[in-house]
């Protein structure tokens, strides 16, 4: 949709007038600030490939770029080759990356909800807390694109589109299999309902991205297991159904935590549980429902990301669809204005990540 589009467009100027005020602001190139955190890894990625030994140090495998998966990098490679900067290169990318996002958001929402509705899940995704995100070298704006695309296609009954964009979500992140998920689920009422078995090939296509992008990290690395290795070592994170983030809101809300913003992080963890719970009562098509619960679980269950799930939640838009409900029922005269007092604080909370804060989003 035009609109969701041009929307998000002006949230990612707003965004990037906020990162370019505190680039200068905190004397730090403009450059360095659009490729911060995750940035610096798929720059890396980008210029050298993985690497050819597991980095180590005195308690086991280190942080390195055999945690971050290659579609991301790859996209930005002919860029790149042909002299235009890394930071350029994924900038643009993002930018229009995400634009379609927006836009397939909208289309996906329009097939169980009302125009209206559509718009404003688009809208809200554009300005989500985190949503800084987008205007910086990360893969949710890829993730997001393919996700948003792959839910389509299914709902269209195009297996073979639907296969090929779950697959290449499997390749930009590891999160992106849960549409492994959404597809064979969706090939099973196919399935059921009109013996649809060209279904298959969704769901034959599905895991390929995910599991071939194990097997070339580790393959570059000399060993197989470099991925999951990485992520366990470098970043202590795995599948741990949800016990760390139990632990970490208890914690927080019991006012033990030392950061000033725990309490913040607490209750988005609590908000996002209850939205999660209202969108899958509002009974959204079987893929969509899928894709909704599974992303929140790997999201919510990964132990040692708590400070990360709001970003992990972004690509995850249907859990958005309840607040554009709410905001569709009290009018435009309030929609508006909140919609853009939540974006100017996004841009302010991505400026804070990207140019002061002390950690990654």
């Amino acid at each position: 949709m035009i609109r969701a589009a041009g929307i998000h467009l002006a949230t990612r100027i707003l965004t990037l007038a906020a990162f370019a005020f505190g680039a200068r602001h905190q004397h730090r190139a403009f450059a360095r600030v659009v490729t911060m955190w995750d940035g610096g890894f798929y720059a890396s990625i980008t210029a050298h490939g993985y690497p050819h030994r597991l980095p180590t140090g005195p308690n086991g495998v280190r942080a390195s770029t055999a945690a971050f998966f290659p579609l991301f990098p790859l996209l930005n490679r002919p860029f790149t080759a042909l002299g235009i900067p890394f930071w350029l290169s994924s900038l643009v990318l993002v930018a229009a990356l995400s634009t379609v996002a927006a836009a397939l958001i909208a289309l996906v929402v329009r097939r169980y909800a009302s125009d209206r509705v559509a718009l404003l899940t688009a809208s809200c995704w554009s300005a989500y807390p985190l949503a800084g995100v987008l205007s910086a070298a990360y893969s949710e704006a890829l993730l997001t694109m393919l996700a948003a695309g792959c839910l389509l296609a299914l709902l269209d009954r195009r297996w073979l589109i639907a296969g090929l964009l779950a697959l290449l979500a499997g390749a930009t992140r590891p999160t992106g299999a849960v549409l492994a998920l959404a597809c064979l689920v969706a090939a099973s009422l196919a399935i059921k309902q009109r013996r649809e078995w060209s279904s298959l090939l969704a769901v034959i296509l599905a895991p390929i991205g995910v599991l071939a992008s194990w097997a070339w990290i580790g393959w570059q690395a000399g060993r197989w297991d470099a991925w999951f290795a990485t992520e366990q070592g470098g970043w202590h994170a795995h599948f741990d159904g949800g016990v760390d983030t139990v632990r970490s809101v208890v914690h927080e809300l019991s006012g033990s935590a030392t950061q000033a913003f725990a309490p913040v992080q607490a209750a988005f963890v609590l908000a996002a549980v209850g939205l999660v719970v209202i969108a899958a009562w509002q009974r959204p098509p079987a893929p969509v429902l899928t894709y909704l619960i599974a992303g929140f679980v790997l999201a919510v269950g990964t132990s040692n990301v708590h400070a990360s799930i709001a970003r992990f939640l972004l690509p995850i838009f249907p859990i958005l669809v309840p607040i554009a409900m709410l905001l569709d029922r009290l009018g435009r005269r309030i929609a508006v204005p909140v919609l853009i007092l939540t974006a100017c604080g996004s841009a302010l909370i991505g400026a804070w990540y990207f140019t002061a804060g002390s950690f990654a989003p």
